[in-house]
């Protein structure tokens, strides 16, 4: 039983983070950071969070770029993938 409990904790914890990384206001930030870095993104398609470290990958353009965003000491570091 407490198996099949932190099973579904862990997947409700995993899709909540999903939801979050795909709302307008995070796709709006990752699309402002991703510019401001010099690169080309007119729109964002997806935002997948890091399991492990603080992050995210970030898709553009009909999926022709993907960007990873890492937060570094607090600095956003922008890497094209």
């Amino acid at each position: 039983m407490k198996k099949i409990l932190l099973v579904v904790l862990a997947v409700t914890s995993m899709t909540a983070s999903v939801a979050y990384a795909n709302d307008a206001a995070m796709k709006r930030d990752a699309k402002t950071l991703i510019q401001a870095a010099g690169y080309r993104c007119d729109t964002v398609d997806k935002v997948n969070p890091f399991i492990v470290k603080r992050g995210y990958t970030v898709y553009c353009n009909g999926y022709s770029y993907s960007y990873e965003l890492e937060d570094r000491g607090g600095r956003w570091v922008i890497t094209p993938d």
